[in-house]
């Protein structure tokens, strides 16, 4: 027992000298690196205070909290500067808004982080721009426009936030996001800002939450002091669509570059107001009209040709107007906190750019490739947003003089990212056309599924494909009767219906015949009401068949010309009866060569070709020549310019050629249907394994 204790006592021992060492060890750690962050200066242009912090310790520090106390050492305001961190060593100007913290006037001030310590240095007098002395003229506001990320307008920026402190200027900045880490140590006062090269009314509409939700995000992780409920707009560009986004996400002030005055308009809750340009400011006019103006001062036309003599001129002339009391220059945010005479609206549409008609056709498919873009990141998370909107670009078409070489490399940029996101979001379609069974969908998740739906399909099962599709199509054979149909003994005995095809029950008939589009359109209006996204038009291809062929019945007729005006019609009366949305989708076959007419791509959305890069021999799948695939391709790749959804169906034997078939098919932008080379009537979806 005795041998038992003194072990036991041996081991505390040994304990408490691993505790003693270890305490030495954290207390030395902790000794050795350490933050300490100072106020080097204090500076006060209006109600703005200007800090310099230093970082004089070994260790990273933040400061969250500043205290204002009078002569008497008593805290009278606590400002949040929502963490300003330094690393070691680092210098840091920030701004602090005094706007709320009811100073008395010409009364001294200290400003520290400690509120037992109080700096001399630190101190401050606080003396309120006094209009009545000044001048009573009407207002200007001034926003530094960071718009450039070029080594020579870094060094301008500090130079003209110098200029306009020594001044006595207030000022806020604008930053675009995408140069945030260029500038990130050097801004004050930021107001939200868009990407400089978007124009929000111009992408789908869920392109620009994500946009607007994702600049709020990445400027609330900012440790700057901002002003959190307006928003910078680049471009003179907005809607009532953009504007519900903007209100949903807190935003109260919107300001809009681009105009020749600042007008201030309310719609509801939030305020539109429109700066000028300082270059083009007309300062007469101003006076004369006594017209308070919101001026934005662009960095990249500071640096470019002569831009920056341009903006000391306009400096030198708002200081002479201001000094003889002619205008008042005041902070932005008193500029929209008095807001008094704002015109009530319901409905805007501000528009300050125009699209080159010279690039029409490349915007159309640019907005194309856009729409395919918000489809897949609907499944995806904001990593692969940001993606795709760091390569965004509408600048260059919204202009006045497009490049139209410049427009292809932005649609060739983009391009390249999706390619990579069809690997991550991959799309496929499925063609089931026998013995229908619903269950065989559920849980698929195809993007497009054609189904026959004649055969004991109901609307409620309908409803069920859909939860598990993006688009539903019907099928409807266009360029032949079928002997199985209702409408069959109403015209088997017509003189426009013919022999039969090579497929059992099935015949030839004048397609381009009104009977046979009444017939058709009926077949459209079922397909309608059972609440189906569109119709699937088969076998397009019989005008060409039967120009090889030349029946009796079709000699002297141009086949082809006929098919695209059926098309045409059909159309043009399905369009017109159930809208624009209710989708046209034919299968080309043989007849490629109509997707090269643009009254027939007009007349569509999608097409289906099957047989591209492999077809079907003895159930094997096998390769199609070259030559062939690439002659079809060449009409596919003309079609998708054309902004048409394409789809592949190819004949496959095995997991591995699938995924052979389908990756060609992704690098192409089009949608994979690899079909079991087993089942060639299409009885079954693609297996699983296949298309997961």
């Amino acid at each position: 027992m005795a041998d038992m204790l003194s072990v036991l006592e041996k081991i505390l021992v040994v304990l408490l000298v691993i505790a003693i060492l270890l305490s030495i060890y954290y207390f030395n750690m902790r000794v050795e690196k350490h933050a300490s962050i100072n106020i080097r200066s204090v500076k006060l242009v209006d109600d703005t205070l200007y800090v310099v912090f230093m970082n004089n310790g070994s260790a990273r520090g933040c400061v969250k909290h500043l205290y204002v106390l009078d002569e008497r050492g008593r805290v009278v305001s606590i400002l949040n500067i929502s963490g300003v961190c330094l690393d070691e060593g680092e210098v840091r100007t920030i701004n602090v808004s005094l706007t709320n913290c009811n100073l008395v006037v010409n009364g001294t001030y200290f400003l520290t982080i400690n509120p037992n310590v109080i700096v001399e240095k630190c101190s401050f007098k606080y003396i309120r721009y006094d209009v009545k002395e000044k001048g009573i003229g009407p207002a200007l506001s001034l926003i530094l426009v960071v718009d450039t990320g070029c080594r020579s307008a870094l060094k301008i920026y500090g130079n003209i936030s110098d200029l306009l402190h020594d001044l006595e200027i207030s000022y806020v900045t604008t930053l675009y996001l995408k140069y945030f880490y260029v500038y990130g140590g050097r801004l004050g006062v930021l107001i939200p800002s868009l990407y400089s090269n978007i124009a929000l009314t111009r992408i789908p509409l869920d392109m620009a939450r994500m946009e607007i939700r994702i600049s709020l995000k990445m400027l609330g992780d900012i440790s700057l002091l901002k002003i959190s409920d307006v928003f910078f707009l680049p471009v003179y560009d907005l809607n009532n669509d953009i504007l519900n986004i903007l209100e949903d996400e807190g935003i109260r002030y919107v300001v809009l570059n681009g105009d020749n005055v600042t007008r201030i308009f309310r719609r509801g809750n939030i305020f539109i107001l429109t700066a000028v340009s300082y270059s083009c400011l007309n300062i007469s006019s101003i006076l004369s009209e006594n017209r308070s103006t919101i001026v934005a001062v662009s960095l990249k036309d500071i640096v470019e040709k002569d831009g920056l003599n341009v903006f000391l001129k306009f400096l030198r002339n708002i200081c002479s107007l201001r000094e003889r009391g002619k205008i008042r220059i005041i902070g932005f945010k008193d500029f929209i906190y008095n807001i008094t005479d704002a015109i009530s609206t319901r409905y805007v549409d501000m528009h300050g750019i125009r699209l080159s008609q010279d690039v029409k056709d490349l915007w159309r498919y640019y907005s194309f490739l856009l729409s395919d873009a918000v489809y897949r990141l609907s499944k995806t998370d904001d990593k692969y947003w940001m993606k795709i909107l760091d390569v965004v670009n509408t600048s260059v078409f919204w202009t006045e003089n497009a490049d139209y070489n410049a427009c292809l490399a932005e649609i060739d940029r983009l391009e390249n990212v999706l390619k990579t996101l069809r690997y991550i979001v991959r799309d496929y379609a499925c063609y089931y056309l026998m013995n229908v069974r619903v269950d065989r969908l559920i849980d698929r998740n195809f993007r497009i599924v054609v189904i026959e739906f004649e055969k004991g399909l109901s609307e409620k099962d309908v409803k069920k494909i859909k939860q598990h599709c993006e688009l539903l199509l019907g099928y409807i054979n266009f360029g032949h009767a079928e002997k199985w149909r209702d409408y069959w003994y109403k015209i088997r005995y017509k003189s426009w219906v013919h022999g039969r095809t090579e497929y059992r029950g099935e015949y030839y008939v004048e397609f381009w015949r009104d009977e046979w589009h009444r017939i058709v359109l009926d077949k459209i209006y079922k397909a309608y009401n059972m609440g189906f996204d569109g119709i699937y038009l088969d076998n397009i291809d019989v005008c060409i068949i039967l120009s090889e062929s030349n029946p009796p019945w079709t000699r002297g007729l141009n086949l082809s010309e006929l098919m695209i005006k059926s098309i045409y019609n059909i159309s043009y009366i399905v369009k017109r009866r159930y809208g624009l949305d209710f989708k046209i989708y034919i299968n080309t076959g043989s007849a490629y060569i109509l997707l090269g007419d643009n009254r027939f791509l007009e007349a569509i959305d999608g097409v289906l070709r099957e047989n591209l890069w492999f077809t079907v021999k003895n159930k094997k799948s096998i390769k199609i020549s070259e030559e062939e695939t690439k002659q079809v391709l060449k009409y596919l790749i003309q079609a998708r310019w054309k902004c048409k959804i394409i789809i592949v169906s190819d004949f496959i034997d095995s997991r591995t050629r699938a995924e052979e078939f389908c990756k060609l098919c992704w690098n192409y932008g089009f949608i994979p249907l690899p079909q079991p080379a087993w089942y060639l009537n299409y009885e079954e979806p693609p297996p699983k394994e296949w298309c997961p």
